[in-house]
């Protein structure tokens, strides 16, 4: 028997949000709005799949091309870094969610190729610490307070220079990290977002304030909306992590930032996208048999575990399961219920030998103040998330046997003699019938190159596999799950406007007499409702507009 809801926390939290949600109403930002060409993104990747691809890739490139414009800005910045490194000073990369995790990958790959005697001077960091690679945590994200103390837990000093990423501009986390970086250090500080800066700070107060700041210089990549609406994950966090990486990527090696973006563009458009089409159909098809998939890969595991962890808060599907205290490296039987995915990097033996591989480090957990209520998210917990080699059998004692295995690797990176390439490899297992399918590419020997390109191509496959098993509508987000005042302001302009198409269908309905008055208040209960009664799988806006039917 289903518990019934408690109305009176419902409706504290919607006079909670109505009295703090000021904050969070960014439906006019351009990161928030809905692009005109995607506008059917779902059914095309549920009818037309070759079409969906196209009309993806289009929204890529068109985002793309806005970094050939940028050359001034990024010399400003190399120059920026090459005076912090002249000091013996440290760069700290700061993002929250998507762009917290790019900022993660930029970190790697500068320990992978960085500047000789420079291993070290770049530091990354996201709310939550090196945990929120594998689990969103959203509540960490609306605390400035939390990124001023990261900032400082990590060692910033006077001379350090920090980069903060932003997709939208108005991340709290990120901005507190911001304004303690201006007070800590004499260094200037920058501030990265896609949106038009003017719009910005007409919007968001704390906005504003962050790009009024004498001690900041900030910069708006001015793209079109993302192919679905309001996932930064895709077409503004691939923008800025091609921008500070190709600027990094200038300060290691002295390539130079035209030629780099030359590259990476060139790169993008040779990932066959015709040849994503099968994997794209295996993987939706596992899906849809409720069967489990695992992704493998050595060479690339820092962009599939970003693109895998990232799929849980976007398409509410169940995020990666941890081991059982002091079982990682046994074979743990999990919580129910297990994620429909999980990363192994191969010939890895531990948790810890796993994570190091993955971070070219030790990890970095974040410890939080008492008074947080979250999960904890030290070092231990790090490790209970366990990549080395046997997760197949390790799943399979949990009830979740793979039937469909996806490599993913850039084969001859360093071998002169052969062209580097990036390979995708579908094995699949239906009833007794094998199947396997490959994709190829040219890439690039440059890492940060092949990163982006991996992004791209990850991107495209994983939004449009989701598509096809109906975990978005259009391109709006109905399967986000609102963890936090961004999300929930995005689930309540979805859910106004899922109710309004059904009420254009139905103009007698009771959502007809709803969406015709400006009231929020029946929106946010049925969405704080749902939120208390979904399935860990389950759409809150769709759950929230079959309550709004009754």
């Amino acid at each position: 028997m289903s518990t019934p809801p408690d109305r009176q926390r419902i409706r504290q939290r919607t006079q909670d949000f109505l009295k703090t949600g000021s904050q969070f109403r960014l439906g006019e930002l351009v990161t928030e709005s809905a692009n005109t060409t995607t506008y059917n993104l779902s059914e095309l990747s549920q009818t037309d799949l070759p079409r969906a691809l196209e009309v993806f890739k289009n929204v890529e490139f068109d985002a793309l091309e806005t970094l050939k414009e940028k050359e001034d800005v990024a010399s400003e910045l190399i120059e920026s870094f090459e005076k912090c490194l002249n000091r013996g000073r440290r760069i700290f990369l700061c993002g929250c969610g998507a762009t917290g995790r790019l900022a993660l990958v930029l970190e790697s790959v500068w320990r992978q190729a960085p500047r000789e005697g420079f291993e070290n001077s770049v530091i990354a960091f996201t709310a939550g610490g090196d945990y929120a690679l594998v689990r969103s945590l959203g509540v960490f994200e609306d605390r400035p307070d939390l990124g001023a103390k990261h900032l400082l837990d990590l060692g910033f000093q006077n001379g350090d220079m920090l980069v903060a990423i932003t997709e939208g501009g108005e991340t709290p986390f990120v901005l507190g990290a911001l304004d303690q970086a201006t007070r800590t250090s004499d260094a200037m500080s920058w501030l990265l977002f896609c949106n038009p800066e003017g719009l910005l700070k007409k919007l968001v107060e704390r906005s504003r304030l962050a790009i009024e700041n004498p001690r900041v210089r900030s910069e708006g990549f001015e793209i079109e909306p993302m192919a679905l609406t309001g996932s930064t994950r895709l077409q503004a966090s691939s923008v800025l992590m091609a921008f500070v990486g190709i600027c990094l990527r200038d300060l290691a090696t002295r390539l130079k930032y035209q030629w780099l973006i030359s590259e990476l563009i060139d790169r993008v458009g040779q990932v066959v996208t015709p040849e994503l089409q099968s994997l794209i159909e295996i993987e939706s098809e596992t899906h849809l048999r409720d069967e489990y998939t695992l992704h493998r890969s050595r060479s690339a595991a820092m962009a599939v575990l970003t693109d895998t962890t990232e799929r849980a808060p976007t398409f509410c599907l169940v995020p990666f399961e941890a081991a059982q205290e002091g079982s990682a490296g046994d074979t743990p039987k999990a919580p129910s219920p297990v994620s429909r995915t999980y990363l192994e990097i191969p010939r890895t033996k531990t948790p810890k030998e796993a994570w190091r591989h993955l971070l070219r480090r030790d990890p970095r957990p974040f410890e939080k103040p008492p008074t947080i209520q979250a999960p904890e998210i030290g070092l231990n917990e790090i490790y209970q998330f366990d990549f080395s080699d046997g997760v197949a059998s390790r799943r399979d004692l949990m009830g979740a046997k793979t039937t469909t295995e996806i490599d993913v690797e850039f084969l001859n990176e360093t071998d002169a003699t052969e062209k580097p390439t990036l390979l995708f490899r579908a094995t699949s297992n239906f009833n007794g019938k094998a199947l396997r399918h490959d994709v190829v590419s040219e890439t690039s020997r440059d890492p940060l190159i092949r990163q982006c390109q991996m992004k791209f191509a990850l991107n495209m496959q994983s939004t449009l596999a989701m598509g096809r098993i109906g975990r978005f509508h259009g391109n709006l987000m109905t399967f986000v799950r609102p963890t936090n005042g961004k999300l929930i302001d995005r689930a309540l302009r979805t859910l106004r406007a899922l109710a309004q198409e059904e009420a254009r269908k139905n103009p007698d309905s009771k959502i007809s007499k709803l969406v015709m008055t400006t009231d929020e208040e029946p929106f946010l209960d049925a969405i704080f409702e749902a939120l208390d009664s979904v399935a860990p799988d389950e759409a809150v806006t769709l759950r929230a507009l079959d309550l709004l039917r009754r």
